[in-house]
């Protein structure tokens, strides 16, 4: 009887150890250009023929939990002047590297935001020029509504 009492102290202990959660790191985004690595960190882009631009920008990469070939990129870039505020905003669903994405919700999507108005693309593209260990560049012009984004471009640090 003591055997089996023994027997099953080991056992609850083992279940009590593999039972534990795992450490885990948490989702952060991508270096920023105060790290003084790299002060063309940013995006622009003419916004109905007016210059927009903004000096952060923040890339995020989200891995497939099945699949560690696999991620989605998006990218983001918030700009406020006066009480106006403006953010850009890209996914890219199943990101495979550099090459010319075009906008096709939701696998590919630009999204403009004035004021917290959202306003989804229906045509345009994203172009990753550079995936470089340190940074991705590219280019990017979208429609949204009667609102034209042109001449877009980004340099975010790789996240």
């Amino acid at each position: 009887m003591k055997r089996i009492v023994a027997v099953l102290v080991v056992i609850s202990l083992l279940a009590f150890v593999a039972c534990k959660k795992k450490k885990h790191y948490p989702v952060t985004n991508s270096v920023q250009q105060n790290n003084n690595q790299d002060t063309a960190v940013g995006m622009n882009a003419t916004i109905n023929g007016h210059a927009w631009t903004t000096d952060s920008a923040y890339a995020y990469r989200i891995r497939y939990a099945n699949d560690s070939v696999m991620s989605d990129l998006y990218i983001n870039a918030t700009r406020k002047v006066n009480d106006t505020t403006s953010t850009i905003s890209f996914s890219i669903v199943n990101y495979t590297g550099p090459k010319n994405y075009l906008i096709d919700p939701p696998n590919v999507s630009a999204t403009y935001y004035i004021n917290g108005e959202r306003h989804y693309a229906t045509l345009g593209e994203i172009n990753i020029e550079s995936d470089s260990p340190y940074a991705m560049i590219g280019t990017f012009n979208f429609t949204v509504d009667s609102t034209v984004v042109t001449d877009g471009s980004f340099n975010v640090a790789k996240p």
